[in-house]
């Protein structure tokens, strides 16, 4: 049976009814005249059920969009509900706000009554004060500013002494001329300070520097032991490289030719040598080449920018410099230079690395070790002393290189050299130094914080010994 269509308010709803009660009558029309397996049925039926598939789907799509709607409008009164129970709420919220709006009102009314009050007051009323002094400050009676500042430079001055006290203490490189006195029984021959130069020469005619005093200090202290025109030959070397023995080599060389006495410095560091280049002279053909035969003697003496001062350089760095030195030719050369020149200055390597040193001490009439402060270590002092003790090489003294200067400079001279070690020493100001050499020299130290400190009260403080 098909349901009636006065209660469907849907159009395609309505239609597929519609098709249906069409279908099912023209299927009993159908059946009436024909059999039930004729094919007018069969094909009657096929519609009937067709339609009523499309009808199910049809009524099941409105099902659905009607529970979608029943879904919204519960949303819609659920959310209406939540809004009409928060009605009481923000009433009494507002009612909150315009309670405390009427006491702003209020004060704020009162407020303005008793500043027009005030006003009218100060207006009709004079002044009966006024001010007989007024208040001022001569400085605080305590804590005084330059107390404190006394005692933090004292306790500055106090902390930076032991630091350095320390500092000395825990260094184990050679500080001071005492430790090598003590230590070793080697005479000191002299001390250089350190220089601040872009080369390594600082004696030169007519210069009058500390360094070139000293200089010539060691030059005089050479003869007094023993260096003249029969005994000529001085070689210097020094524990480690570094020590500065080539830049005391060339100094001492150029000291001798100010007084006239024609020098010749011989390169013998075969392996590291320096002082052609610090004295612009080519190193090819040197003293390798002479050994080896490829040279003659006339070749390899080379003259300097310098009077009187010629330099035997090296040559090519040969593989084997001991065989060399130990063999005759070596023996010729020295003696054709000997006969040659005043002085003869050997330039050789360091004594710990190699043996060089000791086979050339046999043509030295003199030998200087060179030690270089706050450089040597102080274990190398027994080395050196052994040495001594075992008379390794001919006159043998020490020369105290790159003394730094330290304390205070006053009218040339000074409260603390490291040199002595006693307490006094050579604060002449200058301050040398220089990078000549890979490591031979080196620059001041920057000034501190405390000497920048003690310049300022220089003037204020009178002569008198450190101790």
């Amino acid at each position: 049976t098909v349901p009636s269509l006065t209660m469907v308010n849907d159009p395609t709803l309505s239609g597929l009814l519609s098709k249906l009660y069409d279908a099912e009558f023209q299927l009993d029309k159908e059946r009436s005249v024909n059999g039930e397996q004729s094919d007018p049925v069969l094909q009657g039926q096929q519609e009937v059920n067709r339609i009523k598939t499309d009808l199910l789907e049809n009524m099941y799509n409105i099902k659905k969009t009607l529970l979608a709607e029943k879904n919204q409008v519960t949303t819609t009164i659920n959310q209406s509900s939540g809004m009409l129970s928060q009605i009481p709420q923000k009433e009494r919220v507002f009612l909150d706000i315009t309670r405390q709006q009427a006491i702003k009102n209020n004060i704020y009314t009162y407020l303005l009554q008793k500043k027009e009050e005030t006003a009218i007051n100060s207006a009709s009323t004079s002044e009966d004060l006024r001010v007989l002094e007024y208040a001022s400050s001569y400085g605080p009676i305590s804590p005084i500013p330059k107390n404190f500042y006394l005692a933090g430079l004292i306790i500055g001055a106090m902390v930076a002494t032991a630091i350095v006290l320390l500092k000395e203490q825990l260094n184990r490189k050679v500080l001071f001329r005492s430790e090598i006195e003590n230590r070793t029984k080697v005479p000191v021959l002299g001390e250089i300070l350190q220089v601040k130069s872009d080369g390594p020469i600082v004696i030169m005619d007519g210069r009058r520097t500390v360094a070139a005093e000293q200089f010539r200090s060691v030059r005089t202290n050479l003869s007094f032991i023993g260096l003249n025109e029969e005994h000529n030959t001085l070689l210097v070397t020094s524990s480690i490289s570094g020590e500065g023995k080539s830049f005391i080599a060339i100094n001492l060389a150029i000291s001798f030719t100010l007084n006239g006495k024609r020098v010749a410095l011989m390169e013998m560091d075969l392996r590291k040598p320096k002082l052609s280049r610090a004295l612009k002279v080519k190193r090819d053909p040197g003293i390798s080449s002479y050994l080896i035969g490829k040279s003659s003697i006339d070749e390899i003496i080379k003259e300097t920018d310098i009077k009187d001062l010629f330099v035997i350089s090296a040559g090519p760095i040969p593989p084997n410099p001991t065989e060399l030195i130990s063999g005759p030719k070596f023996s010729e050369l020295m003696a054709e230079l000997k006969s040659r020149f005043d002085y003869v200055i050997i330039d050789t390597a360091p004594v710990g690395p190699v043996t060089d040193a000791q086979l050339l001490t046999a043509y030295a009439d003199l030998s200087i070790f060179v030690i270089r402060h706050n450089f040597t270590p102080r274990l190398f002092l027994r080395l050196i002393d052994d040495f001594y003790q075992q008379k390794k090489f001919k006159g043998m003294s020490v020369v105290f290189n790159g003394i730094k200067s330290r304390g205070i400079s006053i009218n040339g001279y000074g409260f603390g050299g490291y040199g002595n070690g006693y307490g006094y020493g050579y604060g002449y100001g200058y301050g040398y130094g220089g990078g000549y050499g890979g490591g031979y020299y080196s620059e001041d130290e920057k000034r501190g914080f405390i000497k920048d400190l003690v310049k300022s009260f220089k003037k204020k403080i009178s002569a008198g010994n450190y101790k």
